[in-house]
Order: structure tokens, then C-alpha cells, then sequence
């Protein structure tokens, strides 16, 4: 029995899932993620009450993803996750994407629960990315399609044989 004591914890310890393979169904998860970004929404005004705190969460192969702290843990909680550190992550919430803000593709996003753990890893950082993109292709951008509304400025055009730029009248398409 008192074998069984000591061996329990570890084989109920997951191994670190990576973003990608996150799913709707994970309850139990770990991650090992690197705060990437964060900041702090209020709504239409800069100096309101905090409604939610947003992060881009980054692992080790590349991927990332939407995190938020909902205002009720906000004061609590926020300060906790540092940009620039890496953690693992258990005990979180996996939900779909808001389909109206996305700050990173993809289709999940995380919540901060009451019950989230962090624990503070050392691991190197050069394992994780220096930048989080997407990069579109400028002819797939559809200057006159549903979302033309979310594109602003100018779109430069790169044609890489020739190295030149050719860039049209600045519009809001």
C-alpha cells in the first residue's frame, strides 16, 4: 500500500501536450507555454474597470494560442503570469475561438480559472519563438469581401524575383 502512496501522483501526471493538440475535451492538461503578450482590455474607455485580461501563449513547437482572465480574477490572478517567463499550465478552461476577436488563427482559446496552476519553469528560452505571425498571401485578401471592413492602410506588394515594391493608393478597403 505505501508503494502504491508514492507511485499514484506520478502516473496521474500528464506529460506536457502541446497547443496544437489541445481539445475541447481536455480537463487535465498540462502545458508548458512562454507568456508572449498581455494586455489588459477595458473596454471603450482606457481608464475603466479592467474586463478581462488577454495573453498570447506560445510552446515550445512553434504554436499559440488566446488566453484570458476573466475580470473577476483579473486583480487577483494577473499579475501572476509574467511576459517572458515560461510555466506549466494545468486545471485551465479549453473553449472555442471568439469568433469576432482573434488575435492569433485558431480555433481555441484558453480561460483562467479559480483552479489554474502555474509553476515556473527554467527552461531556455530559445526553444520558443521570438515573434508570433500569420503571414496571408496579399491575393487572398478580397479588398471587396465581408471582412474588407478589417483591413485598413496600405498592402504593399512583393515581387520577389525583381526585389521591387509596388504600392497602391492608400485606401481603406
Amino acid at each position: 500500500m505505501l508503494t502504491v502512496f508514492f507511485i499514484y501522483p506520478m502516473l496521474h501526471r500528464m506529460p506536457n501536450k502541446p497547443l496544437s493538440a489541445l481539445t475541447l475535451q481536455d480537463r487535465n492538461a498540462e502545458v508548458q507555454i512562454q507568456i508572449h503578450r498581455k494586455w489588459e482590455f477595458r473596454g471603450a474607455v482606457d481608464n475603466g474597470p479592467i474586463l478581462h485580461i488577454d495573453m498570447i501563449l506560445t510552446d515550445c513547437t512553434g504554436n499559440a494560442i488566446h488566453c484570458q482572465i476573466p475580470s473577476f480574477l483579473a486583480a487577483t490572478r494577473g499579475d501572476e503570469f509574467q511576459v517572458g517567463k515560461i510555466y506549466k499550465m494545468t486545471r485551465f478552461s479549453v473553449a472555442r475561438a471568439k469568433s469576432t476577436y482573434k488575435p492569433v488563427d485558431g480555433d481555441l482559446m484558453l480561460y483562467v480559472t479559480p483552479y489554474t496552476t502555474l509553476e515556473l519553469c527554467h527552461t531556455s528560452q530559445s526553444c520558443f519563438p521570438l515573434y508570433v505571425y500569420h503571414l496571408t498571401s496579399y491575393d487572398k485578401i478580397d479588398p471587396d469581401g465581408s471582412n474588407a471592413r478589417n483591413f485598413h492602410g496600405m498592402f504593399p506588394k512583393y515581387d520577389m524575383k525583381s526585389h521591387s515594391h509596388n504600392y497602391p493608393i492608400s485606401r481603406l478597403i
